[in-house]
Formats: structure tokens, C-alpha cells, sequence
């Protein structure tokens, strides 16, 4: 059972370097992008897919899609994205995953870091916190 709260906690402690890479929960862009001086990893969940017969359950089963936008300064080299991609896909390898997508590097002028945007996506039972 994946616990979705908890699951942030468990990446930031398998992956996180304080020196070169932070993980942090997804928000949507502010108006003033600040230029990125470290690897990161913004995580958040992009869609969950419940079987219909399990909506009023207790037991949660069905696929929970994660969202993982990695981003690293445009003076590294771009392949430290590629090697950020490995840690993080090895730190998930424990849970039921259907499949992860990676998209191509671009760059960004504004934020000067070169960032990949990844899904993966859980098949499980699920315990979303809370008085369920």
C-alpha cells in the first residue's frame, strides 16, 4: 500500500543531496521566475485513477500518476538531468509501477536551468491520509 502523503518524504530521503539536488512539492510557476542554482526535483500528483467499484471502499486500488519536473542550471551539463532521472527512477523501483515517461531537455532562459519533465505511474492500493 502507498501511503500519497508520505511518498514526497520517502523520495526527498532516497534522492536528496543538500549540495546538489532538492526536492520539493510542484506549484505552478510565479510571475518572476528565479534562476535555478542546484539540481531540483518538483513532484506532484498528476492524476489518480480509481477502479469505479472503489470509489466507497475503504481499500483504494487503481493507478496514481506522479508528476516529476527535473530541473538543473544551463551551466551543467545537460546530462546531469539524465543522471538526476536514474536516481529517481531507481528510488521508486521498490513501489508497482506501470511505467515512466520522460520527455526531451529543453531550456530555459528565464530560469537558466534545462529542464525534463517525467510521469510515473503507480498501480496499487492507496491510503490518501485523512479519516477514510
Amino acid at each position: 500500500m502507498i501511503n500519497t502523503e508520505k511518498m514526497i518524504d520517502e523520495l526527498r530521503n532516497s534522492i536528496d543531496d543538500t549540495e546538489n539536488v532538492k526536492i520539493i512539492k510542484a506549484y505552478p510557476f510565479s510571475d518572476k521566475p528565479t534562476r535555478i542554482t542546484k539540481a531540483y526535483i518538483a513532484v506532484g500528483i498528476k492524476e489518480i485513477r480509481l477502479e469505479p467499484y472503489q470509489i466507497d471502499y475503504p481499500d483504494k486500488t487503481g493507478e496514481l500518476i506522479i508528476s516529476a519536473d527535473l530541473f538543473c542550471p544551463l551551466k551543467w551539463d545537460s546530462g546531469e538531468l539524465i543522471r538526476l532521472f536514474s536516481k529517481l527512477c531507481a528510488a521508486v523501483e521498490k513501489y508497482n509501477i506501470t511505467s515512466i515517461k520522460a520527455g526531451e531537455i529543453t531550456a530555459d532562459t528565464n530560469t537558466q536551468a534545462y529542464r525534463l519533465k517525467t510521469a510515473i505511474t503507480f498501480y496499487n492500493e492507496f491510503d490518501f491520509g485523512g479519516d477514510a
